[in-house]
Order: C-alpha cells, then sequence, then structure tokens
C-alpha cells in the first residue's frame, strides 16, 4: 500500500515527510487539475530543507496525453488527496496507474481536512 504522511493538522506528520524524502533533491506533488491550495505548497516548503526543490504537478494523471516521463525523473512523488471529495475510486485509479507505469509513491497527504472532526475522532 501507500504510505498514510498524515494531514496538516496531525503534529507528526512533518517528520512523516522529511523521513520519506530524506534523500531527494527534488519532490513532485500530484496535486491534480482543481488543486488551488497554495498553503500546502507552502506548508512543504516550510517542512522541508531549502534545498530541496518542490514540484506541484496539476496535470491529469489519468488524462490519455499524460506524459509519465516527467514522473520517472523525480526523487520523490507525493500524491495530495482531497479530504471529504469522495475521490477514493478516483485515488485508487491514480495509484494503479502510477504501479503500471512503474512510478513509485513516497506516500499520500490528506488535504482540505475537517479539523474539528479530526479532534472531535482523534481525543
Amino acid at each position: 500500500g501507500v504510505k498514510a504522511l498524515g494531514c496538516k493538522n496531525f503534529t507528526e506528520s512533518k517528520n512523516n515527510i522529511r523521513y520519506c524524502v530524506a534523500k531527494s533533491n527534488s519532490v513532485s506533488l500530484l496535486c491534480g487539475e482543481k488543486f488551488q491550495q497554495t498553503s500546502i505548497e507552502q506548508y512543504f516548503k516550510d517542512c522541508l530543507p531549502q534545498e530541496i526543490q518542490i514540484n506541484c504537478i496539476k496535470e491529469d494523471i489519468l488524462s490519455e496525453t499524460y506524459d509519465f516521463e516527467k514522473l520517472r525523473n523525480q526523487d520523490a512523488i507525493i500524491l495530495l488527496v482531497e479530504a471529504g471529495a469522495r475521490n477514493g475510486k478516483r485515488v485508487e485509479r491514480e495509484i494503479e496507474q502510477l504501479k503500471r507505469q512503474d512510478i513509485s509513491l513516497a506516500g499520500a497527504f490528506l488535504y482540505n481536512e475537517d479539523e474539528k472532526l479530526l479532534k472531535r475522532y482523534y481525543r
């Protein structure tokens, strides 16, 4: 399976991210076409050393015209998953497509999570 790295509201997430990309010079965030969360990009910049280049890839990896070669040249790839978007089947397809292309994920990161719901669930 894919490592779940956490979300912004989990105190352990930054350590998880740093660990999974520790030997990387570049990290690609697979965001998807609708991604508008510059705060998540900033979160990763704040979390990682400055020398690690962060690329936000907004193209749809399920598109028939997607070029997977640019992903093959990345040191680490993290799939961003929007919470509560009823996108579980799509996320499964994306993970399977990456496997078929022999591209491994460093992990997945949840964003737009409901902070109040998480606090109630994990207290």
